[in-house]
């Protein structure tokens, strides 16, 4: 009679490489505005109780947004570990799509957050075209028109952003002179955000109170993750997750993040080692590494954290 060895895979679990010490409740408001400061909700495992403020520093890359943080100690900490959750402020964000990698300065990366952002009434919220000043969606001779009756004739402008075409930070005859040198003269264009709707780097100066448009918003990068290809019990040299990186980053994928973590499976030989990798890329990147054997997660992984007792 022939032998048959049965292999049942357990459903996955995402599990962490250590004991958790900290975690990630979110952020609120759930749908933020640009008008909104950004709330994130963390909870963390300390060695010693005593009064502590957290603070958070940002660097934005895109829309992926590097959030570090670290807990000051105001004095008369005692032994004995305790949990403690704050709320730290991120501040305002942009419109847009952005996706949150959390850290704690002596945890390394704990998790990652999406956010959309939605405009909110605010002056920043609006794009234009500069020197698109009627809001027809285009730069002709009537925009020049309109700045002069606007200054000469008692007219409206919807968003005098857009009729600064100087980018003086003020609105005067020198605009419209401008835009006229520049589409009939071989004048310089206006400066940014200029054929493409947009918004300048710098505040707003003279006020916007009809948006010109809509931007669209990038999307979030997705994970995506595979085993390591080796089975119980058969010999197999498996790759490193640096040596997987090296793999996708030489196709001239960028690699956002990554982790390595532990599925739940059967114990019979036959059976995957349970090994699987983890990946954050772009989601323009999808259809490439499903052809080398990677697939969409439904959700994040689990990443390694420091040990409890930290």
């Amino acid at each position: 009679m022939k032998r048959v060895t049965l292999c049942v895979l357990l459903t996955p679990l995402l599990v962490p490489a250590v004991p958790v010490s900290a975690q990630i409740f979110g952020v609120r408001p759930q749908q933020p505005t640009t008008c909104d400061d950004v709330v994130l909700e963390v909870e963390r495992k300390f060695p010693t109780s005593c009064p502590r403020e957290v603070d958070a520093r940002l660097d934005r890359d895109g829309v992926l947004v590097d959030v570090r943080l670290s807990a000051v100690e105001l004095g008369g900490c005692e032994d004995g570990a305790v949990v403690e959750r704050f709320d730290v402020s991120l501040g305002e964000f942009p419109t847009g799509r952005y996706l949150l990698r959390i850290s704690w300065n002596d945890l390394g990366v704990v998790g990652t957050v999406g956010i959309e952002v939605i405009p909110g009434g605010c002056e920043a919220d609006h794009g234009f075209v500069r020197g698109d000043v009627n809001l027809d969606g285009d730069v002709n001779v009537g925009d020049a028109v309109s700045t002069l009756n606007f200054l000469f004739a008692g007219g409206s402008i919807g968003c005098l952003e857009a009729a600064d075409v100087d980018g003086s930070s003020k609105i005067d005859l020198t605009d419209a002179v401008y835009e006229l040198n520049y589409l009939f003269l071989g004048g310089l264009a206006p400066p940014a955000p200029f054929e493409e709707c947009g918004r300048p780097e710098a505040a707003l100066a003279v006020g916007c109170d009809e948006p010109l448009c809509f931007i669209d918003l990038p999307p979030l990068p997705i994970w995506m993750g595979r085993g390591d290809g080796c089975v119980q019990c058969s010999p197999c040299e498996p790759v490193s997750l640096e040596g997987v990186i090296a793999e996708i980053e030489a196709q001239g994928i960028e690699v956002l993040l990554s982790t390595e973590v532990r599925l739940n499976v059967c114990a019979a030989c036959g059976c995957p080692t349970g090994r699987f990798f983890a990946i954050l890329v772009p989601v323009s990147e999808r259809p490439i590494l499903e052809g080398l054997g990677w697939s969409v997660m439904d959700e994040p992984p689990v990443l390694p954290e420091a040990p409890a007792g930290l």
